[in-house]
C-alpha cells in the first residue's frame, strides 16, 4: 500500500487536496522505508491542524455545559481542537488521561465530572468510591494542599473552581481565556524548580527519593517517573543509560515506577 496523508494521518483522502497527496506520495518515493513515517506525518500532520482549523473556524462552536457538585449552569466554548493548538510555551508531558490513570489527588478528583470529559479518560483513572484514599496516587503518599489553601491565596479562578488541574484539562479540551490561560501557564512554568530539586539531590537509580515532590510533579504534567534518568544519561551517556537504569530498576525492585 502507498503510504499518502489518507492512510498515514488517518485523514479522508477525500478532504485532501489533490497537490498536498501528491506531494505526499512524493515524499514517500524519495525517502526509506525507515523515513517515510516521519516525512509524511510531519508533512501531512500540517496539513491535518490546517484542516481542523478551517472546520474550527466555519462551523459553530461547541457548547459545553457543566453540572456537577461544585458547579452548575456554568458553559464553556470549545475554541480549539482536544489535545492541540496549546501555547508554545505550554508541552505538558502528560495528558489528563494519563495522568488520572496513574493516580493523582488521592483519587478524590472530578469523580463527579464524567459526563464533562471523555469517557475514555475515567476508563482506567485510579479513583475512590468513596473518600481521599492517597494510595491510589503513583508514589502512594499525600502531595495535595487543602482547597481551602488555595482559595485563601487567590490561586483559584471562579471559572475553575477546583484548581490546576481543572483548567488543564479544560484547556486540553479546547476552552481558551487568554488571561487565565497566561497566568496558569506560568504558575506551570514556576513548578519546574521542583525537578532541579530531584535532580541536584537525588542519586541515579532512586526513584524512590522525594516521593511527596514527584508525587506533587505528576499534578503538573510532568512526567517525575524518568526526571532522574536524565541525570544518568548526562553522565554516561544514552547507550550505557539504558542498560544500566534496567539493571538499577531490577535490582531495587522498582521497574514498575521508573521509566526506561
Amino acid at each position: 500500500m502507498r503510504r499518502t496523508c489518507a492512510n498515514v494521518c488517518l485523514w479522508p483522502k477525500a478532504e485532501i487536496s489533490g497537490s498536498k497527496l501528491l506531494l505526499c506520495n512524493k515524499a514517500v518515493n524519495h525517502f526509506t522505508r525507515r523515513n517515510a513515517r516521519e516525512v509524511v506525518s510531519r508533512f501531512c500532520g500540517k496539513e491535518r491542524d490546517r484542516l481542523i482549523g478551517l472546520r474550527m473556524a466555519t462551523r459553530r462552536p461547541e457548547v459545553v455545559r457543566v453540572k456537577d457538585k461544585m458547579q452548575r449552569g456554568y458553559s464553556y466554548s470549545l475554541a480549539a481542537p482536544t489535545g492541540r493548538n496549546f501555547d508554545p510555551g505550554f508541552r505538558p508531558e502528560l495528558t489528563p488521561k494519563e495522568m488520572l490513570a496513574l493516580g493523582v489527588f488521592c483519587g478524590k478528583y472530578m469523580t463527579d465530572c464524567r459526563e464533562e470529559f471523555p469517557a475514555s479518560w475515567f476508563a482506567q483513572a485510579r479513583l475512590s468510591q468513596s473518600g481521599r484514599d492517597c494510595s491510589l496516587n503513583y508514589f502512594g503518599v499525600d502531595a495535595s494542599q487543602p482547597l481551602s489553601v488555595w482559595r485563601r491565596k487567590g490561586w483559584i479562578h471562579p471559572d475553575d473552581p477546583r484548581g490546576w488541574f481543572q483548567w488543564y484539562c479544560r484547556y486540553y479540551m479546547g476552552r481558551r481565556m487568554p488571561e487565565e490561560d497566561a497566568r496558569q501557564i506560568k504558575r506551570w512554568k514556576a513548578i519546574r524548580r521542583h525537578i532541579a530539586q530531584i535532580k541536584r539531590h537525588c542519586e541515579p537509580g532512586d526513584p524512590t527519593c522525594r516521593p511527596r515532590q514527584r508525587q506533587a510533579l505528576l499534578h503538573w504534567a510532568y512526567d517525575s517517573r524518568s526526571v532522574w534518568n536524565e541525570r544518568v544519561r548526562s553522565a554516561f551517556g544514552t547507550k550505557r543509560t539504558s542498560g544500566l537504569c534496567k539493571f538499577m530498576s531490577a535490582f531495587r525492585g522498582k521497574a514498575d515506577i521508573v521509566r526506561i
